[in-house]
């Protein structure tokens, strides 16, 4: 699933820097007002809004809903626009940079 991840869902959309996110396959094309609506999403896009570690048959915990996760806040407003394509793999290559850069800075002391 994750290599097939296309979009970067943010939890919270109003401020998506200092949000928990997590990469999707597609992102909400209409509102989701519950949980089932949200589980029935991950179900049938097999894009999990939640954190990866959730399965969807448990997203009706209510203490799992906030803006910083481990699920987004209902309701769950579509997204067109605000999900960022390729995101994911960008940022992907970008922690491997980081972890080898990191890997041969200490390896030289």
């Amino acid at each position: 699933m994750f290599i097939f991840a296309r979009h970067l869902f943010s939890m919270r959309l109003v401020d998506p820097d200092n949000s928990m996110q997590v990469c999707v396959r597609q992102c909400p094309t209409s509102d989701i007002t519950t949980w089932q609506q949200a589980r029935d999403f991950a179900v049938y896009s097999n894009s999990r809004l939640c954190r990866y570690d959730i399965d969807p048959d448990d997203y009706q915990n209510q203490n799992w809903y906030s803006s910083v996760g481990p699920c987004p806040k209902l309701p769950i407003y579509k997204r067109y626009d605000w999900c960022k394509m390729l995101c994911c793999i960008i940022f992907k290559i970008f922690k491997i940079f980081i972890f080898i850069a990191y890997v041969y800075l200490f390896s030289m002391s």
